[in-house]
């Protein structure tokens, strides 16, 4: 009968050692894994306090905040050579010339530039940020490259705003802008909207040979002096309502039409029309305002 029983009660005995066992196993892998997971959310943290507090190319340092400072001398490569700066590089074109290259932000917003501003052939590689800067002396932005937004806002310029042959890939911001002498935009590219709206021309406003591609604001802009858009390939939508007092014509009719040959579509209402030459081969009208009435788009198909 005992060894009956031994033979019974052993086995339960054993079972429940095995049990007590892997309970205690388990027990002690979840304090390990546990004990390692805080491990690696510590280390983490160190390396992400790292990134974020000394890292030099961290997020708190992607603007190069240049914004309101008064620029008293000339700013070349000379200028950027004297007075480095992270997340600006200076380089060599195909041709041998130093360039400056902006691989951050670069922020002028309410800079004024007392001389020369030379920013010819830049490479502005993340936004460039201009928004109600003063140039007094002339803005040389010949070939520079633009692969993120170019504000300009309200920006103004009293000399020579040059940008001809620059390339804007995203959009180009010029609203509100002023331009009290001439406005040089020839062979310019904008691959995205190029927003003139309520600009000032004061001088002459050079787009020959422009490259328009998604679309083109200038709504409310005000034109002082001679218009060229000689040659100028159009973009998918142009809105030229409310320009008004045109002293000289602005033509139109040897603009180009992009390699889709898609017709652009022109904004009017409300402008001088009969200061304006168009092909109508290569527009046709618009009305972005759905509040017009049938009176008033059929006076611009009149004139």
């Amino acid at each position: 009968m005992a060894a009956k029983l031994h033979c019974i009660v052993l086995p339960d005995v054993l079972r429940h050692a095995r049990r007590r066992r892997v309970m205690r196993m388990r027990f002690d892998f979840d304090i390990h894994c546990k004990e390692h997971l805080r491990t690696i959310v510590y280390r983490s943290s160190i390396c992400l306090f790292a990134i974020l507090i000394l890292d030099p190319l961290s997020v708190a340092a992607q603007v190069i905040d240049f914004s309101n400072k008064e620029f008293r001398v000339p700013v070349n490569t000379d200028y950027w050579r004297a007075n480095p700066r992270k997340g600006i590089e200076l380089k060599r074109d195909s041709y041998g010339s130093l360039v400056v290259v902006f691989n951050s932000t670069a922020g002028f917003s309410f800079a004024k530039f007392l001389s020369t501003a030379d920013f010819h052939e830049a490479e502005f590689h993340s936004t460039a940020d201009f928004t109600w800067a003063r140039f007094d002396s002339t803005a040389d932005f010949r070939w520079a490259e633009f692969d993120s937004t170019a504000d300009f806002p309200f920006a103004t310029f009293y000399s020579t705003a040059d940008f001809y042959n620059a390339e804007f890939h995203s959009t180009a911001e010029f609203r509100g802008a002023e331009f009290h002498s001439t406005a040089d935009f020839r062979i310019a590219k904008f691959h995205s909207t190029a927003d003139f709206y309520e600009a000032e021309f004061h001088s002459i406003a050079d787009f020959s040979g422009v490259t328009f591609t998604s679309s083109a604001d200038f709504h409310k802009a005000e034109f002082h002096s001679t218009t060229d858009f000689n040659d100028a390939i159009l973009p998918d939508m142009l809105d030229f309502r409310d320009v008004k007092n045109i002293p000289e014509e602005i033509d139109f009719t040897s603009a180009r039409l992009p390699s889709s040959k898609k017709r652009c579509t022109i904004a009017l209402f409300g402008s001088d029309i009969k200061k304006i030459r168009l092909n109508m081969d290569l527009f046709q009208l618009w009305f972005p305002d759905a509040s017009l009435t049938f009176d008033q788009k059929r006076s611009v198909y009149e004139t």
